[in-house]
Formats: structure tokens, C-alpha cells, sequence
């Protein structure tokens, strides 16, 4: 099969490339769908007052106390992906409570199995899981200051 036939046969449409499953749907549209009702309701809100519009206008972006140094920023959206504690937040102490229940708490308690290990100059710590992407740690930043009140 010639190179040409190949490409006119990937890129030619099929019948189940119109449609889409629930799942697809969601994958696809997933943050985009929240941004948009996002908007309507800051829209409704803005439309309420005059007061509420002009304090919304003081939240549009602001010049930067220091000249930006990145390029390019890779958000990772991993829900159902590895747990934080197995990539890259270490809980050190969650090994004493290790198949146990933590006092205070319900479920039972799991530490990792990956060890972690500083890596580069910053010294942030990287688990097991990612030797390759340790070695570039000093280009990253790792937020691990988040909360939430839910489990999930």
C-alpha cells in the first residue's frame, strides 16, 4: 500500500466518527463545558449591578512583579490517574499508619510502595515512578500546597 492511499484511507471520514459516546463526549469537552457555565453565571452577576461590574473589571490581569521566565505551561488534569502520594507528594509518616486506621479518620491507611528521592539542585522530592522526568526537576514547578474538603 502506497504512503498516499494510506493517508487518504486514515483521513478519510467513517460513519462512527460522527458519533460519539457518553464517555468520548466527556473526555472531549470535559473543562470546557465548566468554563462556559462559568461564564453565563459571571455574566448574570455582571449584569446585576454596576458595582459588581466595575469589581469585576478591577479583577482583569495586572502586569507581573517580575518578567516571566516560562514558555510554555503543561497543565495535567489527572483524574483517575496514579495517586499524588505515589508521584509526587511524599508522606513519610503515612508508612507508620500502613494498612492501619488513622486515628480521627475513616477507611484505612496506604502508603506508597515507589520510593521518593531528591533529585537536581532543588532537592524536590520525585518518586520512582518518574526517573526520567527526576533528571529535568529543576525546570518544573510542583504546586503541593492544594486542599479540598472532599476525598475524591
Amino acid at each position: 500500500m502506497s504512503c498516499h492511499n494510506k493517508y487518504i484511507r486514515e483521513h478519510t471520514p467513517r460513519l462512527e466518527d460522527l458519533f460519539v459516546t457518553r464517555r468520548q463526549f466527556l473526555q472531549r469537552a470535559g473543562m470546557g463545558l465548566g468554563m462556559l457555565g462559568l461564564a453565563t453565571i459571571l455574566g448574570e452577576e455582571a449584569l446585576q449591578s454596576s458595582a459588581q461590574a466595575e469589581e469585576i473589571a478591577s479583577l482583569s490581569p495586572k502586569a507581573p512583579p517580575l518578567p516571566a521566565k516560562a514558555k510554555h505551561v503543561v497543565h495535567v488534569f489527572a483524574q483517575g490517574a496514579p495517586s499524588h502520594v505515589d508521584t509526587w507528594d511524599p508522606k513519610p509518616a503515612l508508612a507508620q499508619y500502613d494498612g492501619k486506621a488513622i486515628p480521627g479518620m475513616e477507611g484505612v491507611a496506604m502508603a506508597s510502595p515507589f520510593k521518593f528521592q531528591k533529585r537536581g539542585n532543588s532537592g524536590i522530592e520525585v518518586s520512582d515512578v518518574f526517573p526520567k522526568l527526576g533528571e529535568l526537576v529543576d525546570d518544573l514547578t510542583v504546586i503541593r500546597s492544594m486542599y479540598t474538603d472532599t476525598g475524591a
